[in-house]
């Protein structure tokens, strides 16, 4: 599944097929199995409505939660570092 977009894939080589390999692209868990295969409906690929208050969204928006949290993390550790170079001289 795309947790920014909400795509829904049945396979990860169907997603490749379909997307380049992202961050994005995240395994749906075992436990939201059934729940993502009653969504996709026999499909190979469908949208999932990010709005709505399904166990399936709620887990997408914890990811990119996790996600973007990594991010900010990543680009305070570079400032902190450019910082205590800067401090050393």
């Amino acid at each position: 599944m795309n947790i920014e977009t909400g795509k829904l894939y049945e396979s990860l080589a169907e997603a490749l097929k379909h997307e380049e390999l992202s961050d994005n692209l995240k395994e749906v868990p075992k436990k939201l199995d059934s729940l993502a295969k009653k969504e996709l409906n026999g499909k190979k690929i469908t949208t999932v409505d990010m709005n709505k208050n399904t166990p399936l969204t709620k887990w997408a928006q914890q990811e990119r939660h996790r996600a973007k949290k990594i991010v900010k993390r990543k680009a305070h550790r570079k400032i902190a570092k450019a910082s205590r170079k800067r401090n050393r001289k």
